[in-house]
């Protein structure tokens, strides 16, 4: 009676998993995590081509982004000084 409960506490994925025979790494997730890294390779690839290929651009979006940071931490800056001042 035990195991009969232990069974019907697994989750749909992991009893299909097991009746077909799927391996342990199936199961367990690591091919998420080789996923994740095929689109992290796939990403930085990406950002290498596109600073080859056009790097006046790639230099403008990263002013862009510098910029946007910038503006950020002057903002909560400004803030902070307002906060304790008054």
């Amino acid at each position: 009676m035990r195991y009969k409960a232990a069974v019907q506490r697994q989750s749909a994925v992991q009893r299909i998993s097991r009746r077909l025979g799927y391996s342990r790494a199936f199961r367990t997730g690591c091919v998420t995590v080789n996923m994740k890294k095929i689109f992290t390779w796939a990403g930085v690839a990406f950002l290498l081509f596109f600073l080859f290929t056009a790097p006046i651009q790639a230099s403008d979006v990263v002013n862009g982004i510098l910029g946007s940071l910038r503006g950020a931490a002057e903002a909560v800056i400004t803030f902070m000084q307002n906060l304790f001042t008054q």
